[in-house]
């Protein structure tokens, strides 16, 4: 095939694709929403819904996929995770066993940061 053939035949898919963005969703920042899913404590879905209707309102807001949302929530929680494994020492922490057995290895620990 010869450039010029190629070339037609990748202004002819840019053409098809102008046409059809119109139909197609366009990916969108996700951090508004995913702060809707951490401080407000929504779910990832309900959070993608409050974002549309806002955004068929008339409010400029993002209007990301629920998995979109739901991927950044999980990034955000592997930083916050890796945050808190480098700096435990700069906190007050107090850890409360909740009465579960310690030497069976099956713990679960409430950890409560010390606020003053």
């Amino acid at each position: 095939m010869s450039e010029a053939e190629t070339e037609s035949e990748y202004q002819e898919s840019e053409k098809s694709d102008e046409e059809s963005t119109q139909t197609r969703r366009k990916y969108s920042k996700t951090g508004t929403p995913t702060k809707l899913v951490i401080s407000s404590k929504l779910s990832t879905q309900k959070a993608a819904t409050v974002c549309r209707q806002l955004s068929q309102d008339g409010i400029n807001v993002e209007t990301p996929s629920q998995s979109g949302i739901y991927r950044l929530t999980i990034k955000e929680a592997v930083k916050l995770k890796q945050k808190m494994k480098k700096t435990p020492h700069l906190e007050n922490w107090s850890l409360h066993f909740h009465g579960k057995c310690i030497d069976d290895q099956e713990n679960q620990v409430l950890a409560l940061k010390n606020e003053q």
